[in-house]
């Protein structure tokens, strides 16, 4: 359904981000794997398979670096910024005796991290991930809705879909999916019908980083997913257009520069799904009206139109980028 239809039944949502400074343990690796990206794109020729591989999984360990060293085979010397961060909220919030709280996490091992947080403030949790099987998750959240001493559950993305958690009015992500659909799925599991109270929503946000650079990547989606298709679509449901849904090469490049947020920010769409945007946009807009995409593609080169049938690319991997977005 549209937003429009469903906003009168919803609370009020409340949504900040905290940028926290990563530690030294955490650069390091990070601004190896960064260079390592960088040096494969630097090439003339576009990456092969093998370099695709890589660039993924430096990509993960970049984005597993912003969290805690420990995600990367290394150890903090000191505290975890992002887990110190999360205790300074919790300390807040949990002063109201009624309050329940979900953390989502990508990774198993920063929920372990933030599990050790808790039992160190002697704090009733559980824990969901894709160790617990299907037929206990039931009890689980039936536990985390009905028992008060259970105020903190501690999630990765295995309950970011189909569960229903409104027993929590907080909403903490711990790292930024690289899909803003996926980001609106967790807060959805506690923004959902049923839901009295006010949800509260915070990003903790490694600054500087690539994490950032992806929360301006998604704002730039939104917008341009607004400006081509009905305002009150939602975009769980509408995802933008593009072609194949490939990460343009030049917007990664964007994301491992050293200032990426900066760089993010400069680069406007480019490539084919400019191409396809464009297309879709002046589709929209028909013959004699421009629609409000048209005059930012204007100055890009579309190859073709709308009557003239090309090959679709297909998802054959030695053709095609590997695509971290979705």
């Amino acid at each position: 359904r549209r937003r429009r239809e469903v906003l009168t039944d919803l609370p009020d949502r409340v949504q900040n981000t905290f940028e926290v400074e990563m530690a030294a343990e955490q650069q390091k690796p990070y601004d190896e794997a960064r260079q390592a990206i960088a040096r494969v794109l630097g090439k003339a020729k576009p990456p092969t398979a093998t370099e695709r591989d890589s660039i993924t999984r430096q990509l993960a360990r970049m984005r597993m670096a912003c969290d805690a060293a420990e995600l990367v085979g290394g150890a903090s010397a000191d505290s975890v910024p992002k887990i110190a961060e999360l205790e300074r909220i919790l300390a807040d919030v949990l002063e109201d005796a009624s309050a329940k709280v979900v953390v989502f996490t990508e990774w198993e091992k920063m929920l372990q991290l933030v599990g050790g947080l808790l039992d160190h403030l002697e704090v009733g949790w559980l824990g969901l991930s894709g160790r617990v099987p299907v037929k206990e998750r039931g009890r689980l959240l039936e536990r985390f809705r009905e028992d008060a001493n259970a105020r903190v559950l501690v999630s990765t993305d295995v309950g970011g879909t189909g569960l229903e958690l409104q027993a929590a009015s907080f909403v903490i992500n711990l790292d930024v999916p690289w899909s803003p659909m996926r980001l609106e799925q967790r807060i959805a599991r506690v923004l959902r019908h049923g839901q009295r109270e006010t949800v509260n929503v915070i990003h903790l946000v490694s600054a500087g980083t690539i994490e950032e650079a992806i929360g301006v990547l998604h704002e730039k989606k939104r917008k341009l997913h607004d400006a081509v298709v009905e305002q009150d679509a939602s975009i769980e449901r509408m995802p933008i257009p593009t072609l194949s849904g490939q990460l343009d090469l030049e917007m990664l490049r964007a994301l491992v520069k050293p200032e990426p947020v900066q760089a993010v920010r400069a680069e406007a769409p480019g490539g084919e799904a400019a191409a396809v945007l464009a297309e879709f946009s002046r589709y929209l807009g028909g013959k004699e009206e421009k629609s409000p995409l048209a005059a930012m593609f204007d100055a890009l080169p579309v190859r073709g139109t709308l009557g003239e049938a090309r090959p679709h690319p297909g998802r054959n991997p030695t053709q095609l980028p590997a695509d971290p977005l979705e």
